[in-house]
């Protein structure tokens, strides 16, 4: 008889257990990374669907570059607070960001106005924010456009 050599069954399982692992593990360690704050953002996703922020109104003193918005806040809408809107004025060529801080109560009406550097302003979008808990802005994607010169 021949004395052959080899692996035992059970020597190559648990090798081949031992890469699986391993595997797993630097998968997990690249993977991970990108769901982390993932469930806050969708809080807060859920929270900007609910504010029920619109523009009243957009007008522009084209002597004095002084832009004037009025915010309302629909009723019948979560009472969420957010922190501010996010009004960007937009000339078709370049963009001017100003930040009305605070939360719009139900059926309240707030007014910014702003001396801006644009001319020729054609629309501006609103658009709510929360400040999360490092500080950063989460800014919400459902905007509200309102064409300048327009009122309601």
């Amino acid at each position: 008889m021949k004395n052959k050599k080899g692996v035992s069954t059970v020597v190559a399982t648990l090798i081949i257990l031992a890469i699986v692992l391993v595997g797993i593990g630097i998968v997990m360690y690249v993977i991970m990374p990108l769901f982390e704050g993932t469930s806050e953002n969708i809080d807060y996703s859920a929270k900007c669907l609910s504010t029920g922020v619109t523009i009243l109104s957009a007008d522009y003193n084209r002597g004095s570059n002084i832009a004037e918005v009025s915010l309302k806040r629909r009723a019948g809408i979560s009472s969420d607070e957010f922190d501010g809107v996010m009004l960007k004025f937009d000339d078709g060529v370049e963009t001017e960001e100003v930040d009305v801080s605070g939360n719009i109560a139900a059926l309240e009406t707030k007014t910014k106005s702003s001396i801006l550097s644009l001319s020729n302003l054609t629309k501006v979008d609103a658009n709510v924010y929360f400040i999360q808990e490092g500080g950063d802005k989460y800014i919400c994607t459902q905007t509200t456009t309102k064409a300048i010169g327009d009122s309601v």
